[in-house]
């Protein structure tokens, strides 16, 4: 929904995670195709959105100098119902294969040593798909915690639940940050009706304290960032 958002403007070319021209299977393409592509850009802004590659953000900010980049997370309940009617059992399945030894999935990788210690005390075989779900936004999301992200001035953590309930008062402190402009059709596609549209799931306790003590520090952060008022 943001890039959709964000590619309305002039001033930005929206690349999602399955436009060819920088992604193969989700996965950016190698560094200097990428590279070429933002030397030869015409537009200001050039988005992508590196879903398999979030672990990657230092190397990617790095890549020509001068880039931003947007950490985006949502209430885990929410986030854990839609993985639930998307993927299924795969998250759990993710886990499973990691534990084996057999690789390392894309969503697993990047992990500090903190969070795999963790996982390694679950036996995937007695969770839930809920639960698979649960501890892959945990896992995720922790990067952001690990990579000290919330150190770093080109990275900004940003709501999606706060976005859609108040969008334009999001939507410009985040321009404000990425030096864009604001324009009113740029809120066109921009609703609120995944919010809390199914009941929390059952997940165990354990793994509800990990998403619920992780969803206050992101929001916690969050809250800190400046705002970039003009």
């Amino acid at each position: 929904m943001l890039g959709q958002c964000l590619g309305q403007s002039p001033e930005f070319v929206n690349l999602g995670e399955s436009d060819p021209r920088a992604f193969r299977g989700y996965t950016l393409r190698e560094d200097d195709v990428i590279g070429r592509m933002i030397d030869q850009c015409r537009f200001r802004h050039l988005v992508f959105k590196p879903l398999k590659d979030s672990h990657r953000i230092a190397d990617l900010l790095s890549l020509r100098g001068h880039g931003r980049a947007v950490w985006a997370y949502r209430n885990p309940m929410d986030r854990i119902n839609s993985a639930i009617r998307q993927f299924g059992s795969h998250p759990r399945q993710a886990f499973e294969e990691f534990i084996s030894g057999n690789k390392t999935p894309w969503q697993l990788q990047g992990m500090s040593k903190r969070v795999q210690s963790a996982i390694s005390k679950f036996d995937f075989r007695d969770l839930s798909d809920a639960d698979g779900a649960a501890l892959m936004w945990w896992v995720r999301n922790s990067l952001y915690v690990d990579l000290k992200l919330y150190c770093d001035q080109r990275v900004r953590l940003w709501s999606y639940d706060a976005f859609v309930t108040d969008p334009e008062v999001e939507l410009r402190r985040l321009l404000r940050f990425l030096d864009g402009r604001f324009h009113p059709y740029m809120l066109d596609s921009v609703h609120a009706r995944s919010l809390r549209k199914e009941e929390a799931p059952s997940l165990k306790p354990v793994i509800s304290d990990l998403c619920k003590t992780l969803y206050e520090q992101l929001e916690a952060e969050s809250a800190k960032q400046p705002t970039e008022q003009t």
